[in-house]
């Protein structure tokens, strides 16, 4: 099956820098977001900044689902294959203060700007073989290239005056894919011996350096 969406998130859930919320005010007291100012202080001076999770943001994303799957005999038992992946083709963020961009294919670390996004493939490829009370299963998941940030080298938002300029091989994230497999033993209808190893050929992630301490995975 091959199925295409498209869809548009009003009052997504996110929680606003204080900037925002002080430089909106300044403009416009009435603002829905000067609700998070407490004047609590001296003469009625500003004391506390709620920032709490408001839904404010809005999020509009399309692309494909495909799926397939093939059942057969085989040596007496049963061999079920399937296969599904997903292609992002846009996911366009818009949240106050922060320019409005696509981050399908991005996985936004680094410098502005960081939302994060997602490589514009992925999928699932699995084989599972049953037979009497014996079940084996192998399981591939994989993620297509990405890069890092939409203002770095010749991303989208990266224009003359702004862009910054870095090694390819840092901008850019391979694909990677990892190996899983399963096995299980029906001990009785009601008993089952389960065991399971992920990334059997322990393959690095896909790295995803941040702009804090430390270096996250995605």
């Amino acid at each position: 099956s091959l199925d295409w969406y498209n869809l548009n998130m009003m009052g997504q859930i996110a929680t606003v820098s204080q900037n925002l919320i002080t430089n909106t005010c300044t403009v416009n007291i009435n603002d829905p977001l000067c609700t998070a100012l407490v004047f609590g202080g001296p003469g009625g001076a500003l004391s506390v900044i709620n920032r709490v999770p408001i839904n404010i943001n809005a999020l509009r994303t399309s692309g494909m689902d495909i799926s397939a799957s093939y059942v057969t005999e085989l040596w007496g038992g049963m061999l079920n294959t399937s296969f599904m992946a997903n292609y992002v083709d846009e996911l366009t963020i818009n949240s106050p203060g922060s320019p409005i961009d696509d981050y399908a294919g991005v996985l936004g670390a680094g410098a502005p700007a960081q939302t994060a996004g997602q490589s514009k493939w992925k999928g699932v490829m699995s084989a599972n073989y049953k037979t009497g009370p014996y079940s084996v299963t192998a399981q591939v998941r994989w993620y297509g290239s990405a890069i890092l940030n939409n203002a770095w080298n010749l991303g989208n938002m990266a224009t003359a005056a702004t862009r910054w300029t870095v090694p390819d091989s840092v901008q850019n994230v391979d694909p990677t894919a990892y190996l899983d497999l399963r096995a299980s033993y029906d001990v009785t209808d009601t008993t089952q011996i389960y065991t399971a190893i992920d990334n059997v050929l322990d393959i690095p992630p896909q790295m995803k350096p941040g702009t804090q301490d430390g270096v996250q995975s995605n």
